[in-house]
């Protein structure tokens, strides 16, 4: 059953990689989140710790190759659909740009300021020129601000997408996304793209029915939309942050089991999760 798999990596596992999508401004916010986030701007620190991630994940899929797995490293977006074509079960080992905005995210301030100001005057005051040396930092804790707590026309979430299947926040920050100078969010990053849960779900035809398993954290807006699409498909996710190493230690465990037992992906991943449950208790 093992040659039914496809796993798709399209996070970098090199450090030059790493190097040359941190100044990549139509992707690489793989990078660049975690440099913002965790390591106050030190790239060259941000992989020295990821790179023990970086060499697991490696090992892991060398792994799955050797169970007779289809392994794609780089992954762009016309892999994924043609990896959904061929096999029963699809991997996606990959980064999901959440809803909060970073300083990277920001591509002009003060253009971004204007615009934001034309749609709702009253944020004039928060975003004066007092403060325009800090203007992008200023802008992130204004708009992450809105974005969670809402109160502004900037981030009014129309009525036919509050159906209440999914985070406010996640849907005000879909609101932004047609805010010019400002890099949008609920993006899935392949190697090639930033893509939106709509068009990730569309890579996967019409016709397929098995199971997607998605490496990528925060992923409940990609599965949520891609459901939509594939309501005879199964689609597995993380509502939360997920480590992509551990993902794929769960996933070689479960095709192991798949072998032994001849059961489907979902089936020997609940098994899986069933061992774990009963070793941690």
């Amino acid at each position: 059953m093992s040659h039914d798999i496809a796993v798709l990596c399209c996070i970098p596992l090199e450090e030059s990689e790493w190097l040359e999508r941190f100044t990549s401004r139509g992707y690489g916010d793989f990078v660049r989140s975690n440099v913002e986030e965790k390591f106050k701007g030190d790239l060259h620190q941000t992989w020295r710790v990821f790179s023990h991630e970086a060499i697991f994940i490696r090992r892991k899929l060398e792994a799955l190759a050797d169970e007779g797995a289809d392994i794609v490293l780089r992954a762009e977006s016309s892999h994924i659909r043609e990896a959904a074509a061929k096999h029963e079960n699809v991997v996606i080992v990959a980064h999901w740009k959440h809803e909060r905005i970073l300083r990277s995210d920001i591509w002009s301030a003060e253009l971004l300021r204007r615009q934001i100001v034309d749609v709702d005057p009253s944020l004039r005051v928060v975003l004066s020129a007092g403060e325009r040396l800090q203007l992008a930092e200023t802008l992130c804790r204004v708009l992450n601000d809105l974005i969670v707590h809402g109160g502004s026309r900037l981030v009014a979430v129309p009525a036919e997408l509050g159906d209440g299947r999914l985070p406010a926040s996640v849907l005000r920050r879909e609101v932004l996304n047609t805010m010019p100078y400002l890099a949008p969010g609920n993006r899935l990053e392949t190697w090639d793209s930033m893509v939106s849960a709509e068009q990730f779900s569309k890579l996967f035809g019409k016709e397929f029915k098995g199971t997607a398993l998605m490496a990528i954290c925060n992923s409940t807006l990609l599965a949520e939309t891609f459901r939509t699409h594939h309501s005879n498909a199964i689609c597995i996710c993380n509502r939360e942050t997920a480590n992509a190493g551990l993902n794929l230690a769960k996933f070689h465990a479960a095709v192991m089991i798949m072998q032994a037992k001849r059961l489907p992906l979902w089936r020997a991943l609940n098994q899986v999760g069933d061992i774990i449950d009963s070793v941690a208790t």
